[in-house]
Formats: C-alpha cells, structure tokens, sequence
C-alpha cells in the first residue's frame, strides 16, 4: 500500500515501553521469559521493516 502511493519505510521503531510485561526492562527484565518475548517481538520487527523495504530499525526502551 505505501509503495502504491509513491512513498517508502523510511525506519520502523520498536515501542516496548507500551507493553505492561516490559516495565521491568524488555531486553534487561529479570524473567527470562519476558526477555525471550522481547527477542521475538524484535524478529518480528526486523522481519516487517524488511517487508516494507526499510533501511533502518530502532530497538529502544524509554522510561
């Protein structure tokens, strides 16, 4: 669809501040479960940004 309208991904930005499970940190959480589910979910980013064509993808925790 973006292609469709001329444009392109520029970048896509992980947010895992708003996931509740990641308030104790997502890649620093002290449940090795919560951190597996933060490496998933990066993947899975990286696999969409790749998807779309964009070049660059931010993995970043704030707050």
């Amino acid at each position: 669809m973006v292609r469709d309208c001329g444009l392109q991904v520029s970048g896509l930005a992980m947010r895992y501040y708003s996931t509740p499970a990641f308030n104790r940190g997502a890649f620093t959480n002290p449940d090795t479960a919560v951190r597996r589910e933060a490496i998933d979910l990066t993947k899975r980013g990286i696999g969409a940004a790749h998807a779309m064509g964009a070049p660059i993808g931010s993995a970043a925790q704030i707050g």
